[in-house]
């Protein structure tokens, strides 16, 4: 994976953000083109990295996926699709964060 972040802090050898030294969230973001290909990709990143936060955007999954099929192990996953070619984001969010989706 090629990393790219638009958070603040960001350390460009790692591509990983850190919000706070102390208590540090690891974040990766990404645009994927294409979720589906690069999953398995994004497992073993996760493995060996472990993101506190993955963002994907550009993951071109539609209703018809399932969340099953782009689970990853001990996260929560919230995506948003759309409804044309192209388009589509996917956070997931380490299981043992405190996390809950704003209303839009």
């Amino acid at each position: 994976f090629s990393s790219q972040s638009y958070f603040p802090l960001v350390n460009p050898t790692n591509g990983f953000t850190s919000l706070n030294p102390s208590k540090s969230l690891n974040i990766f973001y990404f645009n994927a083109r294409s979720l589906l290909p690069k999953f398995d990709d994004l497992l073993l990143f996760c493995v060996s990295h472990s993101p506190d936060i993955i963002c994907v955007v550009e993951t071109w999954l539609s209703p018809e996926i399932s969340d099953s099929e782009v689970l990853i192990p001990n996260y929560l996953l919230f995506r948003l699709d759309r409804s044309r070619h192209g388009g589509g984001i996917a956070v997931f969010v380490k299981s043992n964060l405190s996390v809950s989706p704003l209303p839009f």
